[in-house]
């Protein structure tokens, strides 16, 4: 263990990595339950509505709970998480063992929020729901100050490209907030008419990348201004955006070329090594 480096954990399984992994024939079915077979049958693709915000899979719950015992022993005093379901649910069980759980601080920080890819990374929740959901069940201190101010779930609109911020924004004027899923679905699946982007997903990997310089220049003050060892820290967030925050190189369409982050397996970065990079 490095003392100046911060623990980063890509969360747990869910349900529509199961999914993935079950089109492409990489996962027996017999390893999935039959309630969640049912409904990949039932779901047509990764900008289904029914992934909206998706949770763990029993696959993904199973992940985190193996993990536990090399989590507790980390010296974790902070928990830096994204507000999406399944970074959450991955926070909750993956500290449920440890032994100082109740003193640490899990901070909900929607920078870390994953790429909007499919239909998983967009939020379905209110913030009053899920802040009483998890400090009643998880045992560890949430602090959600950081999305108090923030529509219960537009805050990914403060940190997307402009065109898509004004394409949302319109759509939202006519339809209502409360249908912001649906217009940013109606978004993945019809991008190359509705935004002048060449991207491959909604949001770039660029923007992505943009975001996570935004991040690490935040955790390094947090760091100093907390007086802590950054292995003292433990940033709970997604795959793509692991990608774009630690890639040293891109290929020429922006891809970040870095290693696929395995589940709910803590490593370590050393981020002021990595802010040279950017």
């Amino acid at each position: 263990m490095q003392i100046d480096q911060v623990w980063f954990i890509r969360h747990a399984c869910s349900i529509i990595n199961l999914w993935d992994d079950w089109q492409n024939n990489k996962i027996d079915e017999s390893l999935i339950t039959p309630s969640e077979l049912s409904f990949l049958k039932s779901a047509e693709n990764l900008s289904d509505i029914k992934f909206l915000d998706a949770p763990l899979c029993q696959i993904g719950r199973t992940q985190a709970k193996a993990s536990q015992s090399i989590v507790a022993q980390l010296p974790i005093k902070y928990i830096i998480t994204s507000p999406l379901a399944r970074t959450l649910e991955t926070t909750q069980i993956l500290f449920d063992k440890h032994m100082y759980k109740n003193d640490i601080e899990v901070i909900v920080h929607p920078l870390i929020r994953e790429c909007l890819a499919s239909s998983d990374d967009i939020p379905e929740w209110t913030l009053i729901t899920q802040r009483e959901k998890y400090v009643r069940e998880g045992g560890l201190n949430y602090n959600f100050t950081m999305l108090e101010s923030m529509h219960k779930g537009l805050y990914f609109l403060e940190s997307v490209e402009p065109e898509l911020k004004e394409f949302v924004t319109k759509e939202l004027e006519i339809f209502g907030e409360d249908k912001y899923p649906q217009v940013l679905i109606k978004l993945m699946e019809n991008k190359a008419r509705l935004v002048n982007n060449k991207h491959e997903y909604v949001e770039s990997f660029s923007n992505t990348r943009k975001r996570a310089k935004s991040f690490l220049v935040w955790l390094k003050e947090f760091i100093k201004e907390k007086k802590i060892n950054p292995s003292e820290v433990a940033v709970i967030t997604h795959m793509y955006f692991l990608q774009c925050l630690a890639a040293k190189k891109f290929n020429e369409d922006g891809t970040p070329i870095y290693p696929t982050v395995a589940n709910a397996i803590p490593f370590q970065i050393d981020i002021d090594e990595l802010l040279k990079h950017y």
